[in-house]
């Protein structure tokens, strides 16, 4: 996990914003009233911390990973 953590790139910044735009588009009249993104197999939780950036406060956030040791 700490290799990975180390030399695992992080996501471009330019595609933060259209990352969010994309996902805000959706038919939200099927959304509960505080959606909920859920990244399976989240590691370190590079990819959650980029979907909060994308998506702000509005969501709720959850990182589901099996492995102790990335989880850790």
């Amino acid at each position: 996990a700490e290799n990975y953590q180390g030399f695992r790139p992080s996501y471009p910044e330019e595609l933060s914003p259209e990352l969010g735009r994309f996902i805000l588009r959706g038919q939200r009249i099927h959304w509960p009233d505080q959606p909920i993104a859920l990244d399976v197999g989240a590691g370190t939780g590079i990819s959650t911390r980029y979907l909060a950036k994308a998506l702000g406060s509005e969501f709720q956030y959850i990182g589901l990973e099996p492995n102790e040791d990335m989880r850790k």
